[in-house]
């Protein structure tokens, strides 16, 4: 049928050019693959009159733009932009300092320029092709053909190609605009790339007759990764999926207008959040997700907890301050309470916490006078959650007891010692040597909860202070 016909034709095409493409795109240093800009980029000089001195006796000039390669506010006199006007109206405003611009035309020197071309042309083709004139049908089977019949030493060369290609184009998008959808030679590309990603991973989800177990991915998951997004405007991005979210998206598309979902939507259409790197979540490096999360955490006030720490008892410390979430004045219900426990269900108020003893006074109210207990905070529950939810949201300023040091430092030698000390507790979390990383455990109890919210405030605060931590979760903890 059709669908067929579609099908034969793109894997026909692909594995007529694919020797053509492999490794044809220069990279720069950082290993991303370049292609020069598709528009003439004009050498643009800084007014003498916006020359300034900086605070350190250097001199600059302050063009009010940024380099669209290194993200780096441009400096020079001299730097490149283009200006060309856009189909969609408007000009293209991307601009390249002179140092960036100079390494880029000493890397194009080196290979063929217009190879390098026509690789991006040919790929922008074929996925033009893919998603404006195939089917969804048709669509689905060539997913299930790059999943179950390409050779996979092909099917790796593919990947490589496209994600080569989708890397090398984004420089040249500008992403901190609302016509940013106005590109849609590169957001089609991206949306081959996520067929390709499908068909990695259709093998793990759908087991064929014959087969006793179902097949892992065809590749690596960081084979797809897009690690020219690191030269994106995070900011940019994250507005604009934060914008969608606050929206709730954007409303249901009618089956005749077509939608942004590439294997059922006829015809397919760019929206506003497929042009959210965000929403292609299995494309997007570390670096630009973990400044994402650091925008999600704030913004960053200056109400800390200031909380100090034993060294020598750093475990009990850690779950005393940042599971169980106690503070002076709080009120609590009494749980557990084994010696007297007619106490268990009786409210009280929490006075003052015995770091040594590792136990909070708590006030109750009996027979109109105030009668106090010394209470471990296993036996502790909180009468208002909200005040979990208040002192999480605190930054935790570290001290560590008997000593003078704090600040930055003190912060990542805290946030590392503290994690390696909770996830120690084979109590609470479980090692496996086969992918040499913890888990949490089965257990439910009060310690057991204290430890996995410690454990959070621990990571939130490494990632919202931007201390990295060891890896030793899998993967899934971190996705």
């Amino acid at each position: 049928g059709d669908d067929a016909w579609h099908a034969r034709w793109v894997l026909a095409a692909l594995c007529a050019a694919l020797p053509l493409l492999v490794n044809v795109l220069p990279r720069d240093h950082q290993g991303t693959c370049v292609v020069p800009h598709p528009h003439e980029l004009k050498k643009t000089v800084v007014p003498p009159n916006k020359k300034r001195i900086s605070p350190t006796g250097s001199d600059y000039y302050e063009s009010q733009r940024a380099c669209d390669n290194c993200e780096d506010p441009i400096s020079e006199r001299i730097y490149w932009s283009c200006g060309a006007e856009k189909p969609s109206g408007g000009v293209c405003s991307v601009d390249f300092c002179s140092r960036c611009y100079e390494e880029m035309q000493a890397l194009f020197a080196t290979c063929s320029i217009e190879n390098a071309k026509w690789a991006v042309r040919f790929i922008n083709a074929v996925a033009n092709y893919v998603l404006k004139n195939m089917p969804p049908s048709a669509r689905r089977l060539l997913v299930r053909q790059l999943a179950f019949e390409f050779p996979l030493p092909m099917f790796r060369s593919l990947v490589q190609v496209v994600v080569d290609v989708t890397d090398a184009s984004v420089v040249h998008i500008e992403d901190n605009i609302e016509g940013v959808a106005d590109f849609s030679d590169f957001w089609h590309t991206v949306g081959f790339m996520e067929l390709l990603h499908s068909a990695n991973l259709l093998p793990t989800t759908e087991q064929r007759g014959g087969q006793a177990f179902q097949e892992g991915a065809r590749l690596l998951g960081d084979s797809f990764l897009l690690l020219g997004l690191d030269k994106c405007e995070v900011h940019a991005d994250w507005m604009r999926w934060k914008a969608l979210s606050n929206e709730g998206g954007e409303e249901e598309e009618q089956a005749d207008l077509g939608g942004s979902n590439l294997l059922s939507s006829m015809p397919f259409r760019v929206d506003s959040r497929f042009t959210c790197f965000l929403a292609h979540s299995g494309f997007v490096p570390r670096a630009f997700l973990r400044k994402s999360v650091q925008y999600d955490a704030g913004p960053w006030g200056s109400d800390y907890r200031t909380l100090e720490f034993r060294r020598e008892s750093l475990h009990d410390d850690t779950l005393a301050n940042l599971g169980y979430c106690f503070e002076q004045g709080q009120s609590v219900r009494l749980i557990g309470v084994q010696r007297t426990p007619e106490l268990n269900g009786k409210e009280g108020e929490l006075d003052t916490f015995d770091q040594q003893k590792g136990r909070w006074t708590v006030s109750l109210k009996q027979n109109d006078s105030d009668k106090t207990y010394s209470l471990r905070p296993v036996n502790l529950e909180h009468v208002d959650e909200d005040n979990v939810t208040a002192l999480l949201r605190r930054l935790v300023d570290p001290r560590f007891a008997g000593e003078n040091g704090m600040g930055p430092g003190v912060h990542r030698e805290f946030y590392q010692l503290a994690l390696q000390t909770l996830v120690l507790n084979k109590e609470f979390w479980e090692y496996s040597d086969e992918v040499r990383t913890y888990w949490f455990s089965d257990s439910t109890g009060p310690e057991a909860i204290s430890a996995a919210r410690a454990m959070g405030a621990i990571l939130g605060n490494a990632i919202r202070m931007d201390v990295l931590l060891p890896a030793v979760f899998p993967e899934p903890l971190y996705a």
